[in-house]
Formats: structure tokens, sequence, C-alpha cells
């Protein structure tokens, strides 16, 4: 919890006008599960990212499967910190290939999450 003793805004006479600061838990800026959320955009062609969201400090590995649940990619992201993953700098980025490079078919892929505590998964459209 972060807390101040008195706080002051300075006017632009430079008069000191005491403000009241409420303790604040910094715990309330981080989501309150984790969660895998919709990629984005999708259907998509030929890039897409995948957001999500750690409640708590974990390993994070991000799967791509067919529609006949072969692996198609796979993202091992390590031990990441609690928090948002949702812009696309901190997001998976998937540009549309399998692993070894080459560029997957229209069709319906699904996208897998794991972590220490959790699994989740969703679908995706490639529209070519």
């Amino acid at each position: 919890i972060v807390s101040f003793g008195q706080a002051f805004l300075v006017s632009t006479a430079r008069q000191r006008i005491p403000v009241r600061v409420e303790p604040f838990d910094m715990k309330q800026l981080l989501p309150q599960q984790t969660r895998l959320l919709s990629n984005y955009p999708n259907p998509f062609n030929p890039e897409t990212w995948i957001p999500f969201q750690l409640h708590e400090d974990t390993s994070v590995q991000v799967i791509i499967y067919d529609a006949l649940g072969r692996v198609i990619r796979r993202w091992n992201l390590g031990r990441l910190s609690p928090g948002y993953y949702r812009t696309r700098a901190r997001a998976v980025h998937w540009d549309g290939r399998n692993q070894t490079g080459e560029p997957v078919s229209s069709g319906i892929y699904f996208y897998r999450m794991e972590t220490d505590n959790t699994v989740d998964m969703r679908r995706m459209i490639v529209l070519k």
C-alpha cells in the first residue's frame, strides 16, 4: 500500500493548497484473474495479436493448433510478471506462419495459453 503523509498542490501564484490523498494499494491495478483474450483482428490475414492477462507471476506458453489438433506454432514466453499483455508490443504476435516459417492455409485454428495454474483455449480464423 502506498501512503503519503501530507500532499499539496501549488497554484500559479505559488500558494500551497493542501489535498487529501487516500492510501492506495498498487495491487488494485493488476488483473484479478489470469485470462487468455480474443486475438485481434479475427478473422485475419496475414497477422494477428494474441493478448492475455496474468494475475500472478507465472510461466507462460502459447500454442497454436490446426483443426486436426496438430501443433502449428509454439511460444515459450518464460516466467512473466502479473499484468496486462494486450498491446502489440506485449501480446503474442503471430505472422500466420508455422514453426518452420511456411504460411498456413485459410481455416480455423485454435490457440491455447498454458500457465503454472491455468489452461485456456480460443478459436481464430485465417482468411486469405
